[in-house]
């Protein structure tokens, strides 16, 4: 069994039931295969994924590299005596490297926001149409039973 198979039905020990769930079972478990089958096939384009993987790890590095960045200007900044020495280390490092770290977030959180939801947006289409599967089936079952107690219902 691979890890996209649903789980099988337990058998019955009615023959009759098991032939027509069994068979049930099989149309379901087709139309599941071509469904991932078609899945499969929507990939996301290779140079599309690969922007997607640069920009997230560039927002990785630069984020670390806007910490690198506060790091050094406040080292600098520690070995004046004078405020207006200090400025110079405040502006580069400061700001600047708080605007990297800004920048580098903001990557980051689009790019895993963007990875989730995709793998979401999948996981529900995949949920609807085996919740529409037990609803066609259901309408399958009430229809033969239905068909069933007509016929042996005199009028």
């Amino acid at each position: 069994m691979t890890p996209h198979e649903p789980p099988m039905p337990p058998e019955r020990a009615d023959a009759g039931e098991a032939g027509a769930e069994s068979g049930q079972a099989a149309a379901m478990a087709g139309r599941i295969e071509e469904f991932l089958a078609g899945v499969y096939t929507l990939r996301v384009p290779s140079q599309t994924e690969r922007r997607e993987r640069r920009l997230y790890w560039s927002g990785i590095a630069l984020a670390i590299a806007g910490l690198v960045t506060i790091g050094l200007g406040w080292w600098g900044a520690s070995g004046t005596k004078y405020v207006y020495q200090e400025l110079p280390y405040v502006i580069s490092g400061g700001i600047f490297g708080a605007a990297l770290v800004l920048l580098g977030a903001t990557l980051f959180a689009r790019y895993s926001v963007a990875r989730l939801l995709r793998f979401w947006l999948a996981r529900l289409v995949a949920d609807q149409q085996i919740q529409t599967d037990r609803v066609v089936d259901a309408v399958a079952n009430l229809a033969a039973a239905l068909k069933q107690q007509s016929e042996s219902e005199p009028l």
